[in-house]
């Protein structure tokens, strides 16, 4: 694929086009599609080009805009900004945008399924569930469309947003949420078929489109051997549970429980894994089987992940011959694997435009289970495709709004059994005293050095005034994370990914409590 095959351009709150960003700018730029989930985006922009202010990068980095990215089949990608930051240094004296975003599905995903949709109010909801039922895609359409689409109340209704077609495929079933999150019901739904869906842009307005993943497995094998493949990584996790306890309406004694296992991945790892799961808003038997057929899905199995970089040759017919969804086959040694494409990381750099695709993510060893396996809850599952070999970031910027003393984990370094070497480096803009984000930045370096308790190591380098503490905790022998403390009057503050060698960047947990195990760092912190 060629730079010139992408058109990457900006848009306004309102959904208007402001410009195409000139492709001598779309290096560095990194567009991650997801099935079934929400896709992410990044971009580096000047802040000015020969004297004048780049206007592409300045509309962008305001509130509510975002892009659209369309290849040779059509809209890749589009959604909204999450997060803009502008840095000076030695080399970019004109100054740079970073600029990262999230796909348009994310409208799903920050809505619920209200039990009465129609009704505004979470307080009045005169119906416990909004039972419905029917074919699988008509389900799909018909909650999005009473929670966010045309026929919600206006309050609650995704300005833009129209419906697509409906064709009415797969098995009829039956569905009662309340307040459950829109985009866990559309995943949840979608199980045990080959539905995929999304949010893009089309035009002036948002489409909510829906449609069947197409086998591909006889037209694209993705091998070694026949050269449809620069790299390859495969291997196997242990399961997250075996024995699912599903409890339905009722109290005490009388409450209706099913129960559902795997009793495969019990018997080869030798373990019972119990979970209990609360489905108080339903009583139908068949919606409980599903609610713990999906958490035998999600961590039933032995967990198979596949990180593979197709050659040029393959990579340069996505989105035409093959995209995220489809079936695709991958040869490992003597084996034929029939997997499909759950995501892709289409990274831009001056050599041209690389692909890199994560497939069989959570795919079950049984290749005939037909378990939709990979479809765990958004917030649970992190994908592994950052850090393929074409050097994708591990994932978006993240900020933080402290309220009060906040602990933030922000990386872990595994060592895998060696003695040392794996590192995480990532930048901070932010966290001064009571200050604003231009007044302190830095980059942080975080290190596994070895076994025990004291192998580890950690340096920052820090410009500006800084209130910000950090701490390490020792988690298994060669296992280490990073926490961060943001003082109660600390600012904002921005966590900007770099480069993972055996490690995450994780810029997750928040939590006011000091975590038990952690070690404050005092040596090794440079201020400029």
């Amino acid at each position: 694929m060629d730079v010139r095959d992408l058109t990457v351009e900006v848009r306004a709150a309102d959904l208007s086009r402001i410009g195409q960003i000139d492709e001598d700018y779309l290096p560095g730029a990194l567009f991650v599609p997801r099935f079934r989930g929400v896709g992410a985006w990044q971009v580096t922009l000047p802040a000015s080009v020969d004297g004048q202010e780049y206007t592409l990068a300045t509309e962008l980095a305001q509130e509510g805009a975002g892009i659209i990215v369309t290849g040779p089949g059509g809209v890749i990608l589009s959604g909204p900004m999450t997060a803009a930051v502008k840095r000076v240094d030695t080399e970019t004296l004109e100054g740079e945008w970073v600029i990262s975003g999230i796909s348009d599905l994310t409208a799903a995903e920050d809505a619920l399924a209200y039990p009465q949709p129609s009704n505004v109010n979470p307080a009045t909801q005169n119906v416990s569930n909004d039972v419905r039922s029917g074919a699988r895609e008509t389900l799909l359409h018909a909650y999005v469309n009473a929670n966010i689409g045309p026929a919600a109340p206006v309050a609650r209704r995704k300005a833009g947003l129209v419906m697509g077609t409906n064709t009415g495929v797969g098995g009829s079933i039956t569905q009662s949420p309340r307040f459950q999150n829109l985009l866990e019901l559309l995943q949840q739904i979608s199980i045990g078929s080959d539905l995929w869906f999304d949010i893009r842009q089309d035009d002036a307005q948002l489409r909510f489109v829906t449609g069947v993943c197409v086998d591909r497995t006889l037209d694209i094998r993705l091998d070694l051997d026949n050269q449809q493949l620069d790299s390859i990584e495969n291997g196997i996790a242990a399961p997250t549970v075996t024995d699912v306890i599903v409890a339905g309406q009722g109290e005490g004694a009388t409450r209706k429980i099913i129960t559902r296992e795997s009793a495969t991945a019990r018997a080869v790892w030798g373990r019972r894994i119990e979970r209990f799961i609360d489905q108080r808003q339903t009583n139908e038997t068949t919606e409980l089987q599903e609610a713990g057929d999906a958490a035998i899905a999600e961590g039933g199995i032995t967990i198979g992940a596949l990180k593979i970089v197709p050659s040029e040759d393959i990579a340069g017919t996505y989105g035409v011959s093959w995209s995220v969804g489809d079936w695709v086959t991958a040869v490992i040694g003597d084996v034929e694997v029939p997997a499909r494409v759950n995501a892709a990381a289409i990274a831009v750099r001056t050599e041209g435009v690389f692909v890199g695709v994560t497939i069989g993510d959570d795919v079950a060893t049984d290749w005939e289970s037909g378990v939709d396996s990979e479809l765990t809850s958004h917030d649970a599952r992190i994908s592994n495709l950052e850090r393929n070999t074409v050097g994708v970031l591990p994932q978006s910027p993240r900020t933080y709004y402290p309220t009060g003393s906040r602990y933030i984990r922000v990386a872990r370094v595994n060592g895998g059994g060696a003695s040392g070497g794996a590192h995480v480096l990532f930048d901070y803009f932010g966290g001064s005293n009571y200050g604003v984000l231009s007044r302190a930045s830095g980059r942080a370096h975080f290190t596994q050095r070895g076994a025990g308790t004291g192998a580890v190591g950690l340096q920052v380098w820090n410009y500006g005034a800084t209130t910000l503490r950090w701490f390490t905790k020792y988690t298994a022998e060669f296992n280490f994370e990073l926490w961060l403390l943001l003082p109660s009057f600390a600012s904002t503050i921005t966590l900007r990914p770099g480069d993972v060698l055996f490690g995450e960047l994780l810029f997750d947990s928040e939590t006011t409590t000091a975590p038990s195990g952690l070690v404050e760092v005092t040596t090794g912190i440079t201020n400029y």
